[in-house]
Order: C-alpha cells, then sequence, then structure tokens
C-alpha cells in the first residue's frame, strides 16, 4: 500500500514538471541572453508559478564555469575562477564557496537537464540578472549593467552622394500580369518611385518607402492598352542627401 502511495506521487511530480515545462498555447518561449548574446538550449526554460526556471549548464558554461554532474549523488558542482557552486537535485539548500544559499524552488531535472530558478544565477556567481515578463525575456550580464536585448542592427549609410538600385522582379522582358510585382533593394527608408509607360503615356504609378535594410517589394496596378506588347518600367530611387538612382527596363504585358 505504501509503495503504491509513493508510485502516485512520483508520478504526480512528474506529470506536473511536464505540464509547466510546456509553454500554455500562444505563449512564446522565455529567451535567455548572456552579455546580449542569445543562449540556445535544447531543453527550454521553463515558469513554474511567478519563478522563471533556467537550465544551469547551458548559461554557466556561456559564462565561462565548468560543470560537471556527479550521478551517485545527483549533485551538480560547477567553477568559474574562484568561485565554486554545488546543489543537488530536490533540495533548496546549495553551497556557493561553501556558504549556504537558499533557492526559491529547488533544483529540478526536466528533460535530462538540470534547471534552476534564475535568481540563483545572480546569487551564485554574482550576475546581474533582469527578467521581462512581458516580453518573457532573461538578460544576463556578468559585469557592468544588464544589457538589453540585442535587436536588429540598421545597415550603415552609404557616403553622402551617393545611392544605389538593384531592380529584382521584374526583369528584362519578362512576361507580366496586372499587378505587376516590382521587387528590388536601395538604401534603408529611400523614396522608391514607380512609374508603368506604354508609348509615352503613363498608365500606372506607385510610391513606396524601402524597410530599414532597403528591401521594397509591392504590387503595383496599371491599365493595359494592348496584351502582348511592351511597356517600360521606370523605377527611381532617392533619399535626401544621398542623391537619385534610376533603373529602366521593358516587359510584355500578357
Amino acid at each position: 500500500m505504501q509503495m503504491t502511495r509513493s508510485i502516485a506521487v512520483a508520478l504526480a511530480v512528474s506529470l506536473a514538471l511536464a505540464v509547466a515545462a510546456v509553454p500554455a498555447v500562444g505563449q512564446a518561449a522565455v529567451r535567455v541572453f548572456v552579455n546580449g548574446e542569445q543562449v540556445v538550449f535544447d531543453q527550454q526554460p521553463i515558469v513554474i508559478g511567478s519563478r522563471v526556471l533556467v537550465p544551469l549548464r547551458g548559461i554557466f558554461e556561456k559564462m565561462g564555469a565548468t560543470v560537471v554532474w556527479i550521478p551517485d549523488t545527483r549533485t551538480v558542482r560547477a567553477q568559474r575562477g574562484t568561485t565554486s557552486v554545488e546543489l543537488r537535485i530536490g533540495s533548496t539548500a546549495a553551497l556557493v564557496n561553501g556558504a549556504t544559499v537558499t533557492l526559491d524552488v529547488p533544483a529540478q531535472i526536466v528533460g535530462g537537464r538540470t534547471l534552476v530558478p534564475l535568481r540563483f544565477i545572480s546569487e551564485s556567481l554574482g550576475a546581474q540578472v533582469d527578467y521581462n515578463a512581458g516580453t518573457r525575456t532573461v538578460a544576463i550580464a556578468t559585469v557592468g549593467a544588464v544589457p538589453p536585448p540585442p535587436g536588429p542592427t540598421p545597415p550603415p549609410p552609404p557616403p553622402p552622394g551617393q545611392i544605389t538600385l538593384s531592380l529584382i522582379r521584374p526583369f528584362p522582358g519578362e512576361l507580366v500580369d496586372n499587378p505587376m510585382r516590382v521587387r528590388g533593394t536601395t538604401v534603408a527608408l529611400a523614396r522608391v518611385e514607380i512609374d508603368i509607360m506604354f508609348e509615352g503615356d503613363r498608365v500606372g504609378r506607385k510610391v513606396v518607402t524601402a524597410d530599414a535594410v532597403g528591401r521594397f517589394d509591392t504590387n503595383v496596378r496599371y491599365e493595359i492598352r494592348l496584351r502582348n506588347a511592351t511597356y517600360r518600367v521606370i523605377v527611381k530611387a532617392s533619399r535626401e542627401g544621398l542623391g537619385t538612382a534610376q533603373q529602366t527596363i521593358r516587359v510584355t504585358v500578357r
């Protein structure tokens, strides 16, 4: 009877951990950055109640620590410089340089990886830790202030007076439909003017703005005067202080 009860309790705990390890539908996974660089785990961090648990080995090794697993005692030992850390699975007590540190929740094994409360990272190795619940982002810094997660880096602007333009679609002689897809690259945030001409008349026009890396991709509607005939596509890119660039090609309308 006692053995049956023990098995039932063990199954219940395992089920609870399995459920906690799976993010709710529509909920983004927790992302972890160490000194501004994202850490990729084979076992993702999880949230149990209001506590974030993160894989110890992945973060410690990213911070330059060595980690050893002792299976007989289910103990993890880590060393970073003169700092030593030891903790046992299922225990809320850990040793940092021989001094006892109490964990919010015990260290746990999920997906074959040891997960520890996020706060333990800062208390054990002296790192600064910030958790943004809104974006489910963890930022860890080993020195100085906590850096924000890196965002997209805009490309450097070209030298003054220079602008580039590369038209990808349509290509010269292409059979096109209505609307016509026009795609290409230029400098970031450039104004892109697209004119479609037939025998000297403008039959279509659209103006768009290139994105933060200089890409533009749009559909342009135009008046079809004659099918299986040649039309000109004139694309001009411009940006203040950088000048203008223009490209003209001829296509055939189906």
